[in-house]
């Protein structure tokens, strides 16, 4: 029962997963930033105008269309992945497949609506499509980060896993609206730093998470995030403070009475998006590699509670 794996204090990183890296906040993004499109529609006076509603649903739809083509990379089959919904009972993947099939769906009709006839997206028709793209895309992000959850790695523990995952779908789609909705013209100064301080609110909480992760079980991480995977680790840390942290802080201490103006706003927003977009990246990176998986011996005894 006391017997451990040889290479215990000394792991070596895992295989990055490329194709997942970049689909996961890619997809999000996607999912945030419909979400922050809903959210300001429903609460600023008179709603986002045309322009600014389309730029950020399209804008947002087409990084999710990026993200999903890039997920089909790491299937063995592609062609067959319309075929997910058989396992729907049992895989978290076929559910995360279907989910975002269901997501993406919604999403075109709410675009293909905007673009068709904005006078008919009013009342009932933005009520009934905006709730279907925020419950539709919630899910979907669950499913995703249920597939780890799914997984007897200690790193992928349910609630932290669940909770990463919505953090960075807040993180990432606030700061995408605050870039995106500025193109069209200004933005209310109020929604610039309610979008402002949700980047900042979810980068804090995502410190707070990494915090919370402890335990025997994560020592071979621990090993690995001090050590090989120390520069990548830091260099996280650093985006996340400079583009999730300081740029928004500043969006926020600029935002007077009014309308923001647009080339101020765009000035601080571009770089917030790109710098918190390449920290997620790189925290995805790190979500593969710095795993360390269950090995035998010892890890039976230790997991199941039965006697050697």
């Amino acid at each position: 029962g006391n017997a451990r794996p040889a290479d215990e204090a000394t792991p070596t990183p895992e295989h990055a997963h490329w194709p997942l890296i970049v689909m996961l906040p890619l997809t999000q993004l996607a999912v945030g930033a419909l979400i922050a499109c809903v959210a300001l529609d429903q609460l600023l006076p008179g709603g986002l105008n045309t322009g600014a509603r389309f730029t950020l649903a399209g804008c947002a739809a087409l990084a999710g269309l990026a993200g999903l083509i890039s997920s089909t990379l790491h299937l063995g089959r592609p062609l067959y992945a319309f075929r997910a919904f058989l396992g729907l009972r049992t895989s978290w993947l076929s559910r995360e497949i279907v989910g975002f099939g269901g997501w993406f769906n919604t999403v075109l009709l709410y675009v293909a609506l905007l673009a068709w006839d904005p006078e008919l997206f009013n009342g009932n028709a933005k009520i009934a499509l905006g709730g279907g793209v925020v419950v539709t895309g919630l899910a979907a992000v669950f499913c995703s980060a249920m597939i780890y959850v799914d997984t007897p790695r200690a790193l992928w523990a349910r609630w932290q896993t669940v909770a990463d995952f919505f953090l960075t779908t807040a993180a990432l789609g606030s700061a995408a609206a605050l870039t995106l909705v500025a193109w069209p013209g200004a933005l209310p100064a109020s929604a610039a730093a309610a979008l402002a301080l949700t980047t900042v609110g979810a980068t804090i909480a995502q410190f707070l998470l990494d915090g919370t992760r402890r335990g025997p079980a994560l020592d071979g991480t621990r090993v690995l995030l001090a050590g090989v995977l120390r520069p990548a680790a830091d260099t996280r840390s650093v985006l996340r403070v400079f583009g999730a942290l300081a740029l928004p802080v500043l969006v926020v201490l600029l935002a007077g009475p009014g309308d923001v103006s647009t080339p101020a706003l765009l000035a601080l927003a571009l770089p917030c998006l790109a710098l918190t977009f390449a920290g997620e990246l790189m925290a995805r990176w790190l979500f593969f590699t710095s795993v360390v998986p269950p090995k035998m011996p010892g890890q039976v005894g230790v997991q199941t509670g039965v006697a050697p």
